[in-house]
């Protein structure tokens, strides 16, 4: 469900010009995410400054009241360790909400391939979904540095999808460093990779360094098969990154 409003500054009758305009708010947190002048007496001018202004509808009957977004929300775009309803994307204290996407990679399509399923560096606008102005945290490399054949990124590159990102619409983009893999599933090459990738990302501006948080190796009571986060893991890592996503 889409809600339409109307924005007005100004309108008095003995004001001249009176600036109104249609507006498209986001049905969960009541943001605008586009619109345009619908009537001027006089001229033409920009009516970005009254966004502050909007106000939800009030809840109909049965229908669940909202919160307003007072700031643009915080979206995750990630691997399969943000995908479900339970993920450490779910749990961070960031508001007024937060989005993920999950089950991807880079440059290297989520279903086992470089060209099939979906990948950030081509999909970009498919992951942001038409809603603009969220901060967007990219947390992905897993599937390219386990799967993908390709070297691992520059600095370059990686900018170079984060403003693939911003032109579909993202406030801001940051990368957040990929997780470590259980002993289990441990290679000299897979290793070498991760520790590549990682690299790359932080040299990415604003780059949040969650490296902290489970140190060189996923330990058997936070992972499920060296991969992928286990209950206690989403927690745990949601407590960490909070402080650096969500300040």
């Amino acid at each position: 469900m889409r809600l339409v409003g109307v924005l007005m500054r100004n309108c008095h009758i003995e004001n001249a010009p009176c600036f109104l305009a249609a507006v498209l708010l986001d049905p969960l947190d009541f943001a605008i995410r586009s619109g345009a002048p619908v009537y001027v007496t006089e001229g033409v001018g920009s009516f970005a400054a009254d966004v502050e202004f909007a106000k939800p509808h009030p809840p109909l009957p049965g229908e669940p009241s909202m919160p307003v977004a007072l700031r643009p929300a915080t979206r995750i775009i990630g691997d399969s360790n943000t995908a479900g309803g339970a993920t450490w994307a779910t749990q961070l204290s960031c508001s007024p909400t937060v989005w993920a996407w999950g089950g991807v990679g880079v440059f290297w399509g989520a279903s086992g391939g470089p060209f099939t399923g979906y990948w950030l560096d081509h999909d970009a606008a498919i992951m942001l979904g038409g809603v603009t102005g969220d901060h967007v945290v990219i947390m992905l490399g897993t599937n390219d540095i386990a799967s993908g054949p390709q070297e691992p990124p520059t600095q370059t590159q990686l900018n170079a999808v984060a403003r693939k990102v911003i032109l579909a619409g993202a406030a801001s983009v940051r990368w957040m460093t990929v997780l470590p893999f259980g002993k289990n599933v441990y290679s000299e090459r897979r290793q070498a990779r991760l520790d590549a990738w990682n690299a790359a990302i932080l040299r990415t501006p604003d780059a949040i360094d969650a490296r902290g948080c489970f140190g060189e190796f996923l330990s058997p009571i936070y992972q499920s098969d060296g991969t992928h986060l286990n209950p206690l893991g989403h927690t745990t890592f949601a407590d960490y990154v909070s402080p650096l996503i969500c300040s």
